[in-house]
């Protein structure tokens, strides 16, 4: 078996073209990545349910979750959230959309949520 030099794949005595064992690897590896994305939302109004912002998001694409941050005391809204998207592009056009906007009287932010236990970017 022959390696072509010039790209990731190689050739035996018939005319058929396979992969490389490594670009294999690198194939699967992207396959792995996720391709979702997790977004902050932070100054709700405490009286936004978790309906309206799932529907403020849904706007721009499908929702994989929407979770409100409650305080156990007292059961109520802490004024900030999660919402899960499973496209990146979608995503990106919420946070592009929706930071700054109004829902409810409040002016949200909306961000990309850090990874837990990731360093705080400055």
């Amino acid at each position: 078996m022959r390696t072509c030099s010039s790209c990731a794949f190689f050739y035996g005595a018939g005319s058929r073209y396979e992969p490389a064992p490594l670009f294999n690897v690198f194939l699967e590896d992207i396959a792995k990545e996720k391709n979702e994305m997790k977004l902050l939302v932070r100054n709700l109004a405490r009286n936004t349910t978790q309906e309206e912002l799932s529907a403020a998001f849904a706007k721009f694409g499908s929702i994989q979750s929407c979770t409100l941050v409650m305080d156990k005391e007292t059961g109520e809204s802490k004024g900030f959230g999660f919402v899960e998207m499973p496209k990146v592009g979608d995503a990106k056009l919420a946070i592009k959309s929706l930071n700054g906007a109004e829902i409810d009287g409040a002016k949200i932010r909306v961000k990309k949520a850090e990874e837990a236990g990731a360093a705080p970017q400055e």
